[in-house]
């Protein structure tokens, strides 16, 4: 019987990154796990932590994808190959923490992103007053407010 000496070693490497990252409300966005080709890479994975929910996108190099979060985030490639999770019209309900792990052949990325948005938010309100019984709608912006009459 044939006897196998051999021993195989592989240098594991693991990269962690934390980041806080603010995106233009209404903007696309386009967020980076690991600098590895789609053909280098053996497993991706997003997890969100969000304000109303948690979920996950990931893809596995033999062709098992998984998107919990069903609200048109997809993971996609560059021209060069690199994977990226896109986030099309970011809005409030994307801010949150993403957490990604990238496997490739001797090593890992993982990253922590906190995401936010900034921008003009606009609010509706109806005040009544007991006293006047008086109706207005006021249309607020982070810088200004306008009072319509009804």
């Amino acid at each position: 019987k044939p006897k196998i000496n051999q021993v195989l070693n592989i240098k594991y490497v693991n990269k962690s990154k934390f980041q806080k990252q603010v995106f233009n409300l209404g903007s696309s966005v386009n967020l980076t796990c690991s600098s590895r080709t789609w053909k280098e890479t053996i497993f991706v994975i997003w997890k969100l932590d969000l304000k109303h929910k948690t979920c996950q996108i990931s893809y596995i190099n033999e062709g098992q994808n998984v998107d919990s979060c069903n609200d048109g985030k997809l993971l996609q490639n560059t021209t060069a190959g690199q994977s990226y999770l896109h986030i099309p019209n970011i809005s409030a309900d994307d801010v949150g923490l993403y957490r990604c792990e990238s496997v490739y052949a001797g090593g890992n990325d993982n990253y922590k992103i906190n995401v936010t948005i900034t921008g003009k938010i606009l609010f509706l309100c109806q005040i009544i007053t007991s006293c006047f019984i008086l109706e207005c709608v006021c249309v607020c912006t982070t810088t200004v407010c306008h009072s319509h009459d009804q």
